[in-house]
């Protein structure tokens, strides 16, 4: 994502992918969607001095074959790498073919956590 290839970047994403954000719903149908989507709230967090991110997969389980629910923390960094924040997500995830696309984001902390990122 830091190279502006929004597309790749959601090519994990089903269509229809749903994100619930404290803020509110938002339901994709298509990747171009969801890219764009994505490349707004990046937009949003670069004009408050995010640079960067990093992963961390929490845990991930499995209730059902073929599904999975991944927990993953992101931390956004300004330009020296230095956390600004720590956002939270749940992912559920659909197997299709040899990998899995993501049906559904819940985005548990994101406006709680910096309430300057509200408008994203």
């Amino acid at each position: 994502m830091l190279d502006g290839d929004f597309m790749r970047a959601t090519a994990w994403c089903d269509s229809p992918v749903t994100l619930l954000r404290p803020t509110g719903v938002a339901s994709f149908n298509t990747q171009a969607e969801s890219a764009q989507d994505l490349a707004r709230t990046w937009a949003h967090y670069q004009a408050y001095g995010v640079r960067g991110m990093r992963f961390e997969i929490l845990h991930v389980s499995s209730y059902v074959q073929g599904f999975l629910l991944c927990d993953v923390a992101w931390s956004l960094v300004d330009g020296n790498g230095i956390t600004i924040t720590t956002l939270y997500s749940t992912y559920t995830m659909r197997q299709e073919g040899e990998g899995y696309k993501v049906m559904l984001v819940v985005s548990h902390n994101e406006v709680l956590e910096r309430p300057l990122y509200a408008d994203a």
